[in-house]
């Protein structure tokens, strides 16, 4: 009620003067978005690449979630390094999630690395729980930015070769259309 009052618990660390990123069921490295929902904690821990789920909000210090989604544990996140990245897309799996939200006993998470949102039907009550719904993708395996290819109607048609590689260059396809996603 007044500017200046201090929280009552931190989550993610064991304490209020402990700042080690983690990956664990306690820990997070990065988080980024929070919501709640019925009496439920939804965190999107980014650099875990994972949403945190906790099943009541949480009444100590360092207390661990009871739900991991987009890694198939708490004690698993991918490389750091996306050159060297070993997680690939799915409807369990996640890169970078920034933010996570509930409506009509839906969940949502915008999945920034893979550039695409997830929606599940009903709210997750295991690990690695998949997604039903993909936007900004043709598919769950797939995570181009403004994939237009795939998703968008071609704006134009030509005949011939205007690259002057010795083939008929087809079909124009805009930059991104109303079902590309690139970073959201």
């Amino acid at each position: 009620t007044a500017n200046g009052t201090p929280p009552d618990i931190v989550l993610g660390q064991p304490d209020f003067t402990s700042q080690s990123p983690a990956t664990s069921q306690e820990g997070m490295r990065g988080p980024q978005g929070v919501w709640i929902d019925n009496g439920r904690l939804f965190v999107a821990d980014t650099q875990n690449s994972r949403v945190l789920v906790y099943n009541s909000i949480p009444a100590a210090s360092g207390a661990g979630a009871d739900i991991v989604l987009g890694q198939p544990d708490f004690d698993t996140r991918p490389e750091p390094d996306l050159t060297q990245s070993n997680v690939t897309p799915s409807s369990t799996s996640m890169l970078d999630p920034v933010s996570v939200s509930v409506n009509n006993g839906r969940l949502f998470v915008t999945d920034l690395g893979f550039n695409r949102v997830l929606i599940f039907f009903t709210i997750p009550t295991s690990n690695a729980f998949p997604a039903d719904v993909v936007v900004g993708q043709p598919d769950f395996d797939t995570a181009l930015s403004n994939d237009t290819l795939q998703l968008c109607e071609p704006i134009a048609e030509t005949s011939g070769d205007l690259d002057g590689d010795g083939e008929d260059d087809g079909p124009v396809f805009p930059a991104r259309c109303d079902k590309t996603l690139s970073f959201p």
